[in-house]
């Protein structure tokens, strides 16, 4: 019996010093770590398939971040920016940035109830590249939307 309560003891003992678990800031589901307010801030992009305005999976993590902090800060405004890469034509990327920055405005409208008066959105085609767009490397990182987060 003496040794049972001592059992019982050491196992309450030792369960109650058990540090309790880490909030983490990942995604579990798709893996990925959370945006920080100031990356937020100073810009994120989201990725899009070639030819394609479907967000890349594991890029919608940003969105709903975005999303969380503007439903909590009315006065908080996102500047969304579609890129695309510099195959083909002018026309045809300048009308692809904009349909991927509304696709992004329309899901944080929708899906998150954000106000529109707290989206702009604009689309600049191929005009402002982040890699060389003789690579296909360089091409798929310059198929992005860029969420970018003012507080007012």
């Amino acid at each position: 019996m003496k040794n049972l309560i001592l059992l019982i003891g050491s196992a309450v003992f030792f369960t109650a010093c058990t540090p309790a678990p880490v909030k983490t800031t990942t995604n579990a589901k798709m893996g990925q770590s959370l945006p920080s307010l100031k990356e937020l801030q100073q810009g994120v992009a989201i990725y899009f398939k070639n030819n394609s305005t479907q967000i890349v999976e594991r890029d919608l993590v940003y969105v709903g971040e975005v999303a969380e902090i503007l439903l909590s800060n009315p006065r908080a405004i996102v500047y969304i920016t579609g890129h695309t890469d510099s195959i083909g034509s002018d026309a045809v990327n300048k009308r692809v940035s904009m349909q991927r920055a509304n696709i992004v405005k329309t899901r944080l409208m929708t899906q998150y109830s954000v106000s529109p008066s707290q989206i702009i959105a604009e689309g600049v085609a191929s005009a402002q590249p982040i890699a060389d767009n003789s690579t296909a490397e360089g091409r798929e990182k310059n198929r992005r939307v860029t969420l970018k987060l003012k507080l007012n």
